[in-house]
């Protein structure tokens, strides 16, 4: 089921599969909606391999105790293609999010103070 026009419900949800998760389970709108023009900005598809957490699997991640996906306004963007990260974060950017790069995906949340800075490569 989507969300919106790039993104699936599958994609927001709680990874960690148990039946007493309480992570959110709806989209906030505005984040929603900057997330989808920076996906038609970029112009190729790219995965979100984590949006919406839980308390106990964000803490299974190693994420922050305050951490965004706590209330759905952060996404792990999955990418390993130079030319795609370098497009995806000048995009993130450009809309106002704050990025921290991996080797293997982009973090990408709206905090109050836009930063940008380089995770364990």
């Amino acid at each position: 089921m989507k969300i919106s026009k790039h993104f699936a419900r599958k994609e927001l949800l709680c990874k960690c599969g148990r039946e007493e998760c309480d992570a959110p389970t709806v989209a906030d709108p505005d984040f929603l909606t900057a997330l989808e023009v920076v996906r038609k900005a970029c112009g190729f598809k790219f995965i979100i391999n984590s949006w919406a957490r839980c308390k106990f699997w964000n803490k299974k991640q190693g994420g922050a105790a305050s951490s965004y996906h706590l209330q759905a306004l952060a996404v792990d963007i999955s990418c390993t293609n130079s030319a795609h990260r370098a497009k995806i974060v000048y995009e993130l950017l450009k809309h106002g999010f704050s990025v921290v790069v991996y080797s293997r995906w982009i973090h990408a949340d709206r905090r109050p103070v836009q930063i940008l800075l380089w995770g364990e490569m």
